[in-house]
């Protein structure tokens, strides 16, 4: 999935394709057929921000 948004975002860097029409996919939660899968090479996680208040318990 990944993969496939950082494919999105090349092809609306380039002009094939507009946000619209990638919020469009995402939020009818198709898979972004229209844009291609960028190979894996050098693709990683650096790192997750997470608000501070998510481990908090509500009890």
């Amino acid at each position: 999935m990944v993969r496939r948004i950082i494919g999105a975002c090349l092809y609306i860097g380039i002009r094939q394709i507009n946000l619209l029409e990638v919020l469009i996919y995402v939020k009818s939660k198709q898979i972004l057929l229209a844009c291609p899968s960028v190979p894996a090479k050098g693709l990683y996680l650096v790192r997750i921000i997470y608000p501070k208040n998510i481990f908090q318990s509500n009890f």
